[in-house]
């Protein structure tokens, strides 16, 4: 949706704006990452052996990673919106001076819903205690034991809730062509860019998980 209207009536001053409201489908390579889930695609380390002796007993297989895909997902929605002047100068020039702004939200964020949770190395029952602690957390066991889901490396789920936020002011001057001569000058300014941060999960007892109380204190920080 756009609109202009001319303030001098001679089309020396022009003020112009527009706005839109777009929807995406959800990238395709989120969801093509599914196909190297288990049992697809197998992270096998072989220990102590040689090319031209592979021996199965030395293959070591850790905790499969999955990619997943929310089940009720949002459509990643992006607001766009400008509004500017455009005026005529001199020597076959024009002068445009716009505000651009953009907020964006349902955008997909790759979290780690298996990821390890803060100050677990700090956890009494999370220290291997055949090992002598140097310092405080430095004798924990595998971090693929200390995950809420056990059996289970990365969790990797691609979640709708991403945003951002996007403020600028953007300046054009052009000489069209005359007299065998023609130039431009562009420049953008951005007053604010802002995004949401990282997820910061905590895991329960019983298996479920949740946001962690600082999540807002990280977003605005970060």
């Amino acid at each position: 949706l756009g609109a202009a209207y001319d303030l001098t009536v001679d089309q020396k001053v022009i003020v112009r704006g527009g706005m839109g409201l777009y929807f995406d489908r959800p990238s395709g390579n989120s969801i093509y990452a599914q196909v190297l889930n288990p049992p697809s695609v197998k992270n096998v380390t072989l220990n102590f052996a040689q090319l031209q002796s592979l021996n199965p007993n030395s293959a070591v297989q850790g905790p499969p990673a999955l990619s997943v895909f929310i089940y009720k997902s949002d459509l990643p929605t992006s607001a766009q919106w400008n509004t500017g002047v455009q005026m005529a100068l001199p020597w076959s020039s024009a002068l445009d001076v716009s505000y651009v702004g953009q907020h964006a939200w349902n955008q997909l964020q790759s979290i780690n819903l298996n990821a390890v949770d803060f100050g677990s190395a700090f956890l009494a029952e999370n220290q291997d205690r055949t090992q002598a602690a140097t310092f405080l957390g430095s004798n924990t066991v595998p971090n693929d034991q200390m995950r809420a889901f056990r059996g289970y490396g990365n969790i990797n789920q691609q979640n709708p809730r991403g945003w951002s936020t996007y403020h600028s002011v953007q300046f054009s001057y052009q000489r069209r062509f005359s007299h065998g001569v023609s130039w431009g000058l562009t420049d953008t300014w951005s007053l604010s860019s802002t995004s949401q941060s990282g997820a910061r999960l905590q895991h329960n007892p019983d298996g479920t998980y949740s946001y962690r109380a600082d999540q807002a204190a990280a977003d605005d920080l970060l």
